[in-house]
């Protein structure tokens, strides 16, 4: 699945040009892969003009309906910030009532 949306036009006093990719790929029901690039062109005429990039990669597998993992990775580069971490969920008792 590819998906692809553009913005041009006026932004705050400026112009703006941003261009948002995205592509998605399913094996089955238990792998995601998500792959993002955005980019964004701000241009003012009185104040310094802006080119943003930010890429990222969210990965998620589903081991049963109550475990799965996920990941994300991004990185722009204004600030040159990488982001990375991962989410181990488990939900023990989900959908049920616990009786003594």
């Amino acid at each position: 699945f590819w998906y692809n949306k553009t913005y041009i036009g006026g932004y705050y006093g400026g112009k703006r040009t941003q261009f948002i990719n995205s592509m998605n790929l399913s094996l089955g029901n238990r792998f995601n892969a998500d792959l993002n690039y955005n980019y964004t062109r701000l241009v003012f005429d009185d104040k310094e003009n802006l080119n943003s990039i930010i890429a990222g990669l969210r990965l998620s597998y589903q081991f049963t309906p109550k475990i799965f993992i996920q990941s994300l990775f991004q990185r722009n580069n204004i600030t040159r910030f990488e982001i990375s971490f991962w989410i181990y969920t488990f939900y023990p008792n989900e959908g049920r009532i616990n009786t003594i």
